[in-house]
């Protein structure tokens, strides 16, 4: 089933949002993922200790995913944006066509260290966009 989720992306701060909202919401922190944990990690300590991923989860239901911003900044406009899951490698490839038409692609269909096919795009009308295939979803 396809299915929709907000990604918050800070700008070196995502563990003091992460902690804010935990209390706001009162969600669970089901993952919280430092950049230093990923694969081929490269960057010094400081980047390391910043969040790739993060998800909350309210009742067995994840509500955010939240990191901070590969490269520590975070331009106006971008702090949110929608992870959609698709079905199938066609979905994918059908929403990553259409939304690149006339957008912006910020990273190609590609395999991931976390197991799923995943790109990122701004559409046309300036919507963030992180799409996922995970094939055993």
């Amino acid at each position: 089933m396809a299915k929709t989720i907000s990604y918050l992306t800070f700008s070196g701060n995502a563990n003091e949002a992460i902690d804010f909202y935990q209390a706001a919401f009162d969600v669970e922190v089901t993952m919280r993922n430092l950049y230093k944990m990923l694969p081929n990690f490269s960057g010094d300590e400081a980047h390391g200790e910043l969040v790739a991923h993060a998800r909350l989860a309210k009742d067995s239901v994840e509500l955010f995913y939240v990191s901070d911003a590969p490269n520590g900044e975070v331009v106006s406009g971008d702090q949110v944006s929608v992870t959609y899951f698709v079905d199938s490698k066609e979905a994918l490839e059908k929403a990553f066509t259409s939304l690149s038409k006339n957008g912006v692609v910020k990273m190609k269909i590609q395999e991931t260290g976390w197991g799923v096919s995943y790109a990122e795009v701004t559409d046309q009308f300036g919507v963030n966009w992180k799409l996922n295939f995970q094939k055993d979803a």
